[in-house]
């Protein structure tokens, strides 16, 4: 008998996959404060969370996408396809025989590549001054009850642009669809025996665990024994 590993099964991919959201989310989110300070709007004479200006802002994104890089490509080519979360959930990456850089890579361009894509997105069209405009303005819509003419020339003040719109939602549709084929294509594990996801599938590539083995029998192993041919009378009648 010959051992191969055991496929991960959903609950273990699951939690390795929020290991590493997390701690992108925590660096991510620790990291925004270079380019975030606190300013006094005078014309609402309040003080808020703004950005900073456009380097610490575009420094920001760039970050994000070193972060994404580092946490999806370079630990994983470095490390035999595994991410931070699957080294402490002990999964590997099964090549199935194939190159492991090709793999790798593949199964990063069908979910890395789409993030960074959006992020150098928002680097092209989402500007610091749009983003402040939507801070105030949603401050002076939720804070300040009274409509009057002040209040009115306030919100159009910062209303955004039909050009600032536009550029806005371009990363704001794309997110989501992203969000829905990775949810979809890993929620399709619950779905198959195989426990193969949708990317699983398109890279003919598994998740399996490190310190798990099946048994299976080798073609060497497998005996057939041939069945006995029983020839029964015939009986011939008028």
């Amino acid at each position: 008998m010959s051992q191969i590993n055991e496929k991960a099964k959903f609950w273990s991919r699951l939690v390795s996959t929020l290991i590493d959201i997390i701690l992108f989310c925590v660096v991510g989110i620790s990291t925004s404060l270079i380019c975030i300070k606190k300013e006094l709007v005078t014309s609402i004479n309040v003080e808020m969370y703004l950005v900073k200006n456009d380097y610490t802002y575009f420094l920001w994104l760039f970050i994000l996408i070193l972060l994404l890089s580092l946490l999806y490509i370079l630990i994983p080519l470095i490390c035999n396809g595994r991410t931070l979360g699957m080294m402490i959930l002990r999964l590997k990456l099964n090549y199935n025989n194939q190159r492991k850089y090709y793999v790798i890579l593949k199964r990063t361009e069908l979910g890395v590549f789409l993030w960074i894509f959006v992020i150098v997105i928002f680097m092209c069209f989402v500007w610091p001054t749009t983003i402040n405009k939507m801070i105030i303005s949603n401050y002076i819509q939720s804070h300040l009850k009274d409509f009057n003419a002040e209040l009115e020339s306030l919100i159009l003040q910062y209303q955004w642009t039909t050009l600032e719109i536009s550029f806005y939602a371009i990363p704001s549709v794309l997110s989501p669809i992203i969000v829905l084929i990775q949810v979809f294509s890993f929620m399709s594990i619950l779905f198959k025996q195989k426990r193969l996801s949708l990317v699983d599938r398109i890279t003919n590539s598994e998740i399996v665990y490190s310190y798990k083995y099946i048994n299976i029998a080798t073609k060497e192993e497998i005996e057939i024994e041939p069945e006995k041919n029983i020839i029964y009378p015939i009986i011939w009648k008028d």
